[in-house]
């Protein structure tokens, strides 16, 4: 058994629904029994927040969650409709039918337990469940959202239930270097450890959910990363690098638009060199982060300092830490940024 996950824009449409089927009914053949995890066909998501927004100025969260969910039953049921039309016995189930229960923070939740029992009961009539990403319901039975990118979560959470691998699609070939989507060069990891996929997603790398990261490393639950439409080998997301494997000085590096909010103190050792947060200017900051040993993080960090203001980028702010090292810098100056230290630390293919 295995669960397969695939986001929003590995479904946004027919035609895409209808090469996932594909993939589905290839891997079938291999696994035996699968959980399918959805999300919501390609922006279906905003658009229904904006619905929301023109009929309530502030909706009360309780019914944002009603209606959010409704995105992942959209795809769920049609996945499974073309499933059934390659001669698979697939059935779409939402949350609260697989007894997924979290807590009561709407538009937040966190997975607290789920329905062992109920999957294997599902499993009797069904070789591929089909299962509604992103949700649950609490213990008043109300529905509730696990924020954004939670599906990979809801992925994981299943996985580490039925004790089984949990493999992660999207329309990106795995985990690289820096975002391809900005650098087209990054180099494209073969491993990467679950602690620096965590620091790169809480950093803002969108690739993996944080909160999907932490449950997978702190449950034992396998993971890998690869490409909906593709073959080509993706990332395996594991504990240590294999053996022989040279760990370079930086393995990634992500950047996230903070809007000017400073650092947290917790974040490590601060650079004083730099003004306060209140000197910030009013255009949009972007934090950048570079992600690699844990050792010498300072000497990382100066590495990184030295390198920006060689290419002559403003910082605003800098912090480092045990396998980090952060700057606030321009958001005009986000992509130049990682291509000065993507060449300088060898990240590109």
């Amino acid at each position: 058994m295995i669960v397969q996950k695939y986001g929003g824009s590995s479904l946004s449409c027919p035609e895409k629904i209808l090469k996932v089927t594909e993939r589905i009914v290839y891997d079938l053949s291999s696994h035996g029994k699968m959980v399918v995890v959805v999300s919501a066909m390609g922006d279906t998501t905003d658009y229904l927040l904006g619905l929301a927004e023109l009929v309530c100025e502030k909706p009360v969260s309780r019914e944002v969650d009603v209606l959010l969910s409704t995105g992942e039953q959209i795809s769920a049921s049609l996945l499974a409709m073309a499933l059934g039309t390659r001669g698979i016995c697939a059935s779409s189930f939402n949350a609260f039918q697989l007894g997924i229960i979290t807590d009561n923070h709407h538009g937040n939740a966190r997975i607290s337990s789920i329905n062992k029992g109920k999957i294997e009961e599902s499993f009797k009539d069904n070789d591929v469940l089909v299962v509604t990403g992103f949700q649950g319901v609490n213990s008043f039975g109300d529905i509730t959202t696990l924020g954004r990118g939670g599906s990979d979560t809801t992925a994981v959470a299943i996985a580490s239930c039925c004790k089984c691998p949990c493999e992660i699609y999207s329309d990106v070939a795995g985990i690289y270097t820096c975002d391809p989507g900005l650098v087209p060069g990054a180099k494209k990891l073969e491993f990467i450890t679950y602690d620096h996929m965590l620091i790169l997603a809480m950093a803002g790398a969108e690739v993996l959910n944080p909160v999907a990261v932490e449950k997978a490393k702190n449950e034992g639950v396998p993971l890998y990363c690869g490409s909906s439409f593709s073959e080509e080998k993706g990332t395996r997301v594991v504990d240590f690098f294999p053996d022989g494997m040279e760990l370079q000085d930086v393995i990634g590096i992500a950047t996230e638009i903070v809007d000017g909010k400073p650092f947290h103190a917790n974040w490590g050792r601060n650079y004083p060199e730099f003004p306060s947060s209140n000197s910030f200017p009013s255009e949009s900051l972007t934090r950048i982060t570079a992600v690699g040993k844990k050792r010498d993080h300072e000497a990382l960090g100066n590495h990184v300092l030295l390198s920006l203001k060689m290419a002559g980028i403003r910082l605003f702010e800098a912090s480092a830490k045990p396998g980090n090292f952060s700057a606030l810098i321009s958001e005009k100056d986000r992509k130049r940024s990682v291509e000065v230290l993507a060449v300088e630390f060898g990240l590109l293919r």
